[in-house]
């Protein structure tokens, strides 16, 4: 959940709107995001977000997010709305007085409801537009697996060099340069679609009608900018062995930390697993080190799983989590209770459940 999103935004127009007008946040006024990854008959996994909010009860308000300026235009008057002092050149005012047709006197019935935003929708489907809106404001999201094999495409060396690009994209100084020539192609690229459609039209008017430019996806930036790691005979570090690649990780977050206290950077989740892997316990001890300090910059926040006892002993108790099954349930225990006070028998519970050998110097 997310809450510290700006007061307004823009999501599907240029006017600037609030996901408390759209009715996009939860009972606990955040914006609650869920990924869900349903499994097909055929065993396949795809991947869906959803929006859990308070959302309008009325049937008829159920899709309004998914219709697009022009649909939005037509249930307008089809509903009979009056329609001064509304601006029918924008989304959010159309929404806002449809729903207000229903709920004459403004007391809008909302129920916790699920609004998927991102998954199997078609193109014209305005919630598209809506969530690649919504993901500018969001923290970059970098999950980085540590224990791969060897391959091209191996996530050990080209998740750091990829996370550098996918952040740096994402600056104050280097977004609106982007937004720049996003729109200077798609202005050139219409106005040749639109020669195409006029030249279309001395052959087959009709054809040329039913036809209009668009651009169904923005583009994606982190695929155009490429950035590896190689050798001085051109040897890509993945071809190197484990232990190297893990060391290219942790100087990667050791390098993250000072970059973050000297950039603007923008907000960032960090996930690891078990990092500790092929490392000696030194390194072990300096990964642990340069986490912690990433977790105290600014606008960071990092997770990382382990097996290791050890390492869960130099966490701070009111960061650890102790996950475990019960009787078929997952469960999450804090490293502190409710008080604040340290929860003193989770490491006892960490070090039974690994089943880690006691140390050797202690009697």
């Amino acid at each position: 959940m997310f809450d510290d999103l700006p007061e307004t935004l823009t999501l599907d127009d240029t006017v600037e709107t609030s996901l408390k007008d759209e009715y996009l946040l939860n009972s606990e006024q955040k914006l609650e995001i869920k990924k869900k990854f349903p499994v097909s008959g055929s065993g396949s996994v795809s991947e869906e977000s959803v929006i859990v909010c308070n959302y309008p009860t009325h049937a008829d308000l159920s899709d309004l997010l998914s219709k697009k300026r022009t649909t939005l235009k037509l249930q307008f008057e089809e509903l009979g709305i009056n329609p001064e002092e509304v601006n029918r050149n924008r989304s959010k005012e159309l929404r806002n007085a449809i729903r207000l047709h229903y709920y004459p006197e403004g007391q809008i019935e909302t129920e916790r409801t699920e609004i998927k935003i991102d998954g199997k929708l078609d193109n014209e489907d305005n919630r598209k537009k809506i969530w690649t809106s919504l993901k500018k404001y969001l923290p970059i999201y970098s999950l980085f697996f540590v224990d791969k094999p060897l391959n091209d495409q191996d996530s050990d060396i080209q998740d750091p060099m990829k996370e550098i690009v996918k952040e740096v994209l994402k600056r104050d100084a280097i977004l609106p340069l982007l937004e720049q020539l996003k729109e200077a192609v798609q202005d050139a690229s219409t106005a040749m679609a639109d020669e195409t459609i006029n030249k279309l039209n001395d052959l087959d008017s009709e054809l040329a009608e039913t036809l209009r430019s668009n651009f169904p996806k923005e583009p994606s930036w982190n695929s155009i900018f490429k950035l590896s790691l190689e050798d001085e005979r051109c040897v890509p570090l993945n071809k190197r062995g484990s232990g190297m690649r893990r060391l290219v990780l942790l100087s990667f977050f050791r390098a993250q930390v000072e970059n973050r206290r000297t950039t603007n950077a923008p907000n960032i989740i960090y996930a690891l697993e078990e990092p500790e892997t092929s490392q000696h316990p030194d390194f072990q001890l300096m990964i642990v080190n340069a986490l912690k300090e990433l977790a105290e910059t600014d606008n960071a926040q990092v997770l990382f799983t382990t097996h290791n006892s050890n390492l869960a002993k130099e966490i701070p108790k009111k960061s650890l989590r102790y996950i475990y099954a019960d009787n078929g349930a997952v469960r999450v225990e804090n490293g502190t209770n409710q008080d604040g006070s340290d929860n003193s028998e989770i490491i006892d519970k960490i070090i039974e459940t690994l089943g880690a050998l006691p140390d050797p110097k202690k009697k």
